[in-house]
């Protein structure tokens, strides 16, 4: 006999130890300044920041030409997304995180997805 499973609206699904497991329940496409940057956001080669919203867990970004993003505004450190590709990356504690072109301007989609 196969096990019976019920949901149960309003809780979080749990894992193998019984913690409950965060997930998205809801998305923005506005980050947490003031006044709020939106989706789709024109950038260029000079730095541009984005704040991270309460309650965000992740953001998916999806630039229309290569995009450097890093955590740092030196850009000491950075990774690379390539055109039109999408990339979801995990928030954490991040309060920002800085974009720009590689080698040219171009527009950046973006979602934070969020917990209620």
């Amino acid at each position: 006999m196969a096990p019976q499973t019920k949901k149960v609206t309003g809780t979080l699904p749990q894992d193998e130890s019984h913690l409950a497991i965060q997930c998205a329940s809801a998305f923005l496409t506005v980050d947490g300044s003031s006044p709020t940057l939106k989706s789709p956001l024109a950038f260029t080669t000079a730095v541009t920041r984005i704040t991270m919203p309460g309650k965000a867990i992740s953001v998916d970004l999806a630039p229309s030409v290569d995009m450097q993003i890093s955590e740092d505004v030196n850009f000491a450190s950075y990774t690379v997304i390539p055109a039109n590709d999408e990339v979801e990356f995990g928030i954490g504690e991040i309060d920002y995180i800085y974009i720009k072109g590689s080698l040219a301007g171009g527009t950046l989609y973006f979602r934070f997805n969020t917990l209620v």
